[in-house]
């Protein structure tokens, strides 16, 4: 029987040609391409035997999604496709249950090759990064960096977390005031508490700590 695929990816024009290329060369069967939470819960309600999944998502990141795809299908293999190539990254997402990752910028004999290992109970990682995310593993231990992100995280109030991801995303302290219907003097107070919680210095620090953990 054939085996079922789902691509979760935002970009339609890149999903819709690797879902036409997966097809072609190892004749799965795509269930959907889809960009959110809520689709993703939808689908798992059918059987899934792969997840291609991408990291940089308009509203989540996808390393959010690995534990929903195993939580709802626990033997779904999960292949993250992403032009993130920071191996810090890599590594939280095979902490989080992902089985391998390839970049965007790969060829067709990479991705097989990436399938068949990680069918194959196995981890694919391309060797211009194994060194390093194995390098980076080694010296800190399995999940350390994800439970180190992780505490500094929940240190953040809820509040905390919303205006987070919107200065992540490139709001202003006048944009973030006005959706969230508070004042800007209240928004800078948070600005500075959540850098502070952080050990951030500065927006520039707290961009690429969204980067780091997959936001951006």
């Amino acid at each position: 029987m054939s085996k079922k695929f789902l691509i979760i990816d935002d970009h339609n024009l890149f999903a819709e040609a690797f879902e036409l290329m997966i097809k072609f060369s190892l004749n799965y069967s795509c269930v959907g391409i889809i960009s959110t939470l809520a689709q993703l819960k939808e689908c798992l309600k059918n059987e899934v035997d792969l997840v291609f999944l991408d990291i940089n998502m308009p509203d989540f990141s996808g390393i959010d999604a690995i534990p929903v795809i195993k939580n709802m299908q626990a033997n779904t293999k999960i292949l993250i496709v992403s032009m993130v190539n920071n191996p810090l990254v890599i590594l939280k997402a095979l902490d989080a249950g992902a089985n391998g990752y390839i970049s965007k910028n790969t060829n067709g004999d990479e991705i097989e090759l990436a399938i068949k290992t990680i069918f194959n109970n196995g981890v694919y990682i391309p060797e211009d990064m194994k060194l390093l995310v194995e390098q980076l593993d080694q010296k800190h231990g399995s999940g350390f960096e994800q439970r180190n992100v992780d505490e500094k995280l929940n240190s953040l109030s809820k509040r905390e977390h919303q205006i987070l991801k919107l200065i992540a995303f490139g709001y202003t302290n006048k944009e973030i005031a006005e959706q969230l219907f508070l004042s800007e003097l209240t928004t800078k107070t948070h600005r500075t508490n959540i850098l502070r919680k952080l050990g951030l210095k500065n927006s520039s620090a707290l961009t690429h700590f969204a980067h780091q953990i997959g936001w951006l």
